[in-house]
């Protein structure tokens, strides 16, 4: 025992000769074979090896370590010694686990469809919430802008829109905002081309844009003349722009419009949406506007015409409630305005009710029970995930043992489900995504 110990000592001094480099990597293994060497052969044979080495080895790996320090000092880091590189390794790992999943066909498609029906039904919700509750209007200062409509309790019908006349009056008579503008939509043919088609259009007083806060992208919107005469002009949106003049400047364009000529004045912003959707009534968002002109039949149609929505921005200062309340206290002066006959046969009530109110009250609560129901959904979703991929592991457990026994560490086998969960998880996104798109094209509808 003492002459090992002493035949050892000597061995582990001959290797310091060796580069540190060398030493750091097979020293333990030199030494390992040392030993059984002597054990085998003898002390002097050992050590007739030993010199031998000694002479052959140091100077290849003297000349090996100079050379990785160098290459070392040029790169500026230390260089990783020969082995697999980690980007083959998670590639393989990915095409094991395309294979691998391939072959159990229906744990993969339920897999693959709990994760599309959570992530669909969510990023489907999310975009309406997103659309109708976080996202601003895209108008300046929205919480500013009112809606102003009428009822007659009589009529059984809980309101309606503004007729012309009445619509002049609160212009006259109103206190309570910095500006007003009326508008109201219908369909309009658009002919000048091989096929004629129906565009959407709403027609409205000059003052609407400055209402909303908004300017065209190119040109410009209504003068405040326009909507006081017949003026054949037109605004038109960035996609009608793009679809009927082929990305040409419209500027100055003509447009035929219910076989009427107009002139393109101005195209709006991409982004612009006037009017929304979710209003009671004239809410379908337009890609044509006219300017507004009421002609004399409609200034003295009194008690008839109730079409017109009537936006308005309040001045500074001003709160919603208060404006409401001085609005309602102008329907007894306006009816006032109203033939006898109809002044006795009936009462008119004038409301005002905030733009988002109107356009998010209705479907505020529906959303957000929504929301927290689809969250839930996917929780549960996740949950049945989860176990299937346990539940499969389980069954997997051989297999995953033969790995460790032929020499897999615990991060490559973590990389290995890693790479099939990743799988997994792409699909099902891919697939949830395309289920929220369809969904978010009929919840509207």
């Amino acid at each position: 025992m003492r002459e090992h110990l002493l035949s050892r000592a000597a061995y582990r001094a001959f290797l310091r000769t060796y580069p540190r480099e060398f030493r750091e990597r097979f020293a333990d293994d030199l030494e390992a074979d040392f030993t059984r060497m002597i054990d085998a052969r003898g002390h002097s044979y050992a050590f007739r090896r030993v010199w031998s080495d000694l002479w052959r080895a140091v100077p290849l790996t003297t000349r090996d370590a100079i050379a990785e320090r160098a290459r070392t000092a040029r790169i500026g880091g230390p260089i990783r010694p020969p082995g697999e590189p980690v980007m083959h390794s998670v590639l393989f790992d990915l095409r094991h686990g395309v294979r691998a999943l391939s072959k159990a066909p229906a744990f993969t498609a339920i897999t693959i469809l709990t994760l599309a029906l959570g992530i669909g039904a969510n990023s489907a919700i999310f975009s309406l919430v997103n659309a109708v509750l976080l996202r601003p209007l895209g108008y300046h200062e929205p919480e500013r802008l009112m809606l102003i409509h009428e009822a007659i309790p009589e009529s059984g019908v809980a309101r309606f829109d503004v007729s012309p006349p009445d619509y002049l009056d609160l212009l006259q008579y109103q206190q309570s905002f910095e500006a007003m503008g009326a508008y109201r939509t219908r369909t309009l043919e658009l002919s000048g081309r091989s096929e004629t088609e129906q565009v959407n259009g709403a027609e409205l007083t000059a003052s609407v844009f400055p209402v909303l806060g908004v300017s065209a992208a190119h040109g410009r919107t209504f003068l405040p003349d326009e909507d006081q005469r017949q003026s054949a002009v037109a605004v038109i949106s960035h996609a009608l722009s793009l679809r009927h003049f082929g990305g040409r400047d419209a500027l100055g364009q003509t447009l035929v419009l219910d076989r009427t000529p107009y002139t393109v004045v101005g195209v709006m912003p991409s982004t612009f949406a006037f009017p929304k959707r979710g209003a009671a009534s004239n809410a379908q968002p337009a890609d044509v506007w006219l300017p507004l002109v009421f002609n004399p039949f409609e200034r003295r149609a009194r008690g008839m015409m109730y079409n017109q929505t009537v936006i308005a921005r309040l001045r500074d200062g001003m709160s919603p409630a208060q404006a409401a309340a001085d609005t309602a206290a102008l329907a007894r002066r306006i009816q006032d305005n109203y033939p006898a006959a109809l002044h006795k046969a009936f009462t008119l009530t004038v409301g005002a009710t905030p733009l988002i109110e109107e356009i998010a009250g209705n479907v505020r609560r529906p959303l957000i029970i929504l929301m927290g129901a689809v969250g839930l959904v996917l929780l549960v979703a996740c949950a049945n995930v989860a176990n299937l991929i346990l539940s499969r592991s389980v069954a997997r457990q051989r297999e995953i043992g033969v790995r460790a026994a032929l020499g897999a560490g615990r991060l490559r086998l973590f990389q290995v489900l890693l790479g099939e969960g990743l799988i997994l998880a792409a699909c099902g996104g891919a697939a949830g995504l395309a289920l929220g798109y369809w969904v978010l094209r009929a919840v509207p509808a």
